[in-house]
């Protein structure tokens, strides 16, 4: 049973392809035979309009040569705004020598770093701080001593008074 549905469907699809085939192939036919129609219908016109058609052949041409003289012009202006702006470009010379000055440049930047990096650039600032700092410690010292003076000066002027 399952074997009769199968040649069913194909049977079928061969007759739709045959079918296919033939309209195709009426199709084909009909293309040609127009075709040739086309062909004698145009022999013909072109025979009888020999001068009709030199004519269109020569306003076709002057229409052709018009608008290639103004695409000519498009182009010919557009090369000119190219030549101008080419004008204003850096040239290579003058890049060069920018370059070579900033290079220079660089390296003047890179020598003037080092030597900063050399140098000590806090030194006179801490050499002052420290001898501000030690006057203080001085002056420190001086006044410890005359606070503990006075008040060892004290302490015997009071053990003086009080041993009389």
């Amino acid at each position: 049973m399952s074997k009769k549905p199968g040649k069913l469907l194909l049977q079928e699809r061969l007759n739709s392809e045959h079918s296919l085939r033939v309209q195709a192939t009426r199709y084909e036919r009909e293309l040609r035979k127009e075709g040739r129609l086309a062909t004698r219908l145009l022999t013909t016109q072109m025979s009888a309009s020999h001068e009709a058609v030199h004519k269109a052949e020569s306003t076709a041409r002057d229409k052709a040569e018009a608008a290639i003289e103004h695409r000519l012009e498009g182009m010919n202006e557009f090369r000119d705004q190219l030549r101008q702006q080419a004008t204003s470009f850096l040239t290579t010379a003058v890049f060069d020598a920018h370059w070579k000055d900033l290079g220079t440049q660089l390296v003047e930047i890179k020598s003037g770093i080092i030597d900063l990096q050399k140098k000590d650039l806090g030194a006179e600032e801490r050499q002052a701080g420290r001898q501000r700092g030690q006057g203080l410690v001085i002056a420190a010292i001086i006044g410890s001593i005359t606070v503990a003076s006075l008040i060892l000066g004290l302490i015997i002027g009071i053990t003086n008074l009080l041993s009389r």
